[in-house]
């Protein structure tokens, strides 16, 4: 089964995955630790990304063009952790709102392609099956991606933390290489691909 990118499916998951983050926050309390970012706690995630997709959320508002127009003051997550998921919630809502199809859609046309192929595929032993690895294509009507493990012009193989880094562009496409992270074939689509996704950890 495919899926293809579009702009009202990103608006979706943004609200779809600050939910499950929401709920697993509350079940694992303000001081778990967060094992994709060491040295991080549930409650600094939990503000990181309320006040990431708030921010984002104030510049869509307003149209800034203007570094010197950027917003200084963060929102401030509420103190009792009883109310994170309402206010996570109004940000991946705010989020939504704020985000045109326009703005979505420009990403989504940099994907277009012509058949490229780009495949992540976790190496973590506990989980070595097909649905841990990500086939990507990109054709001229837009991208499509499936859970499938299949010969790509570029494979990037690694631990799920160190793909979800890589993503999020917390380190360079490179990262790991050599070690625990592989990339096989074209690096440079790689980086095309993470240079023109949504996946901004800011």
């Amino acid at each position: 089964m495919g899926y293809e990118l579009r702009a009202e499916h990103s608006r979706a998951a943004v609200k779809d995955h600050t939910a499950r983050l929401a709920t697993s926050a509350r079940a694992a309390g303000p001081d778990a630790p967060v094992p994709t970012a060491p040295g991080w706690t549930v409650a600094a995630l939990v503000e990181h990304l309320g006040q990431t997709q708030h921010w984002v959320s104030e510049l869509l508002e307003r149209r800034v063009t203007d570094p010197a127009q950027l917003p200084t003051e963060m929102d401030a997550m509420p103190a009792d952790s009883g109310s994170w998921s309402d206010w996570l919630g109004e940000s991946a809502r705010r989020a939504g709102a704020a985000a045109s199809d326009a703005a979505l859609s420009e990403s989504a046309d940099a994907l277009r392609g012509r058949g490229e192929t780009l495949l992540w595929r976790t190496t973590d032993e506990s989980s070595l099956d097909a649905s841990t690895a990500w086939y990507i294509e990109r054709q001229p009507d837009g991208v499509q991606w499936q859970h499938r493990d299949d010969t790509a012009d570029v494979t990037v193989s690694g631990p799920a933390r160190s793909l979800l880094l890589i993503l999020t562009r917390r380190v360079g496409p490179t990262y790991g290489q050599g070690g625990s992270v592989t990339i096989d074939g074209d690096v440079d689509l790689v980086r095309h691909w993470i240079q023109h996704t949504a996946h901004d950890a800011g």
